[in-house]
């Protein structure tokens, strides 16, 4: 069984949204669920479902979408595509990951000890970050490094105050685990880490989402999505 990807109207809003108003940074985390869903297969947790269709318009094409299920035709597959090449091409400036988990951390200084910002009080989830490296490490099998495209890995604006790092991992039990950290001093401070299990295990895919806003307002989501009925 394949996890169903995300309904084709709710990833083409993010995308004709995202191109239009949001900032490289944001880019980088709606640009691999777009990846994920375009290499993904059809669920069969959604066979027998009603499905109703709408087209929705963008840069003067058409996209007709499945607004119940996760089903895309061959055309509005093709636009979507064409439209993620103009921003990037996903499958070009790969690089060999690290050898090490420590290596893959060390190359871009984590776990930070300091914020971006020298005003910023402290990393409010950092150590959110460095206890599930240390969980990973103690508890799954073969914990290896992914690839992960150069400029998905870090990507810093010191006018702003702002970075963010990407990291990606598998093992035996995991075949993906995503961990982003997000730092913008007391503005903003982001953990986020999606765990994507071995189909041959009864294990549910993992999201975890803790934001904090001016040191004002806090959000913390953990979500658990079965991968079997």
């Amino acid at each position: 069984h394949n996890f169903p990807s995300p309904p084709a109207w709710l990833l083409l809003l993010l995308l004709s949204f995202t191109f239009k108003t949001m900032k490289a940074q944001h880019l980088l985390l709606v640009v691999p669920v777009v990846e994920a869903y375009l290499t993904s297969t059809p669920s069969a947790s959604f066979v027998g479902r009603v499905s109703s269709f709408s087209s929705v318009s963008s840069n003067g094409g058409l996209w007709k979408m499945d607004m119940e299920g996760d089903m895309m035709d061959t055309a509005s597959r093709f636009n979507v595509e064409k439209l993620l090449q103009q921003k990037h091409t996903l499958n070009q400036f790969i690089s060999p990951p690290p050898a090490t988990v420590e290596e893959a951390q060390e190359q871009h200084g984590m776990p930070w000890q300091e914020s971006i910002d020298p005003k910023a009080d402290n990393l409010l989830y950092m150590p959110f970050w460095t206890w599930q490296m240390d969980f990973m490490k103690e508890n799954l099998t073969n914990l290896k490094v992914k690839q992960c495209r150069p400029d998905f890995g870090y990507i810093e604006n010191k006018k702003k105050k702002a970075r963010m790092v990407n990291l990606e991992f598998s093992s035996d039990e995991y075949r993906k685990i995503r961990m982003t950290y997000y730092d913008a001093g007391d503005n903003t401070q982001v953990f986020n880490a999606v765990w994507y299990p071995d189909p041959k295990y009864n294990l549910p895919v993992l999201g975890i989402d803790l934001l904090a806003f001016n040191r004002k307002k806090y959000l913390a989501i953990v979500d658990f999505q079965p991968l079997h009925e």
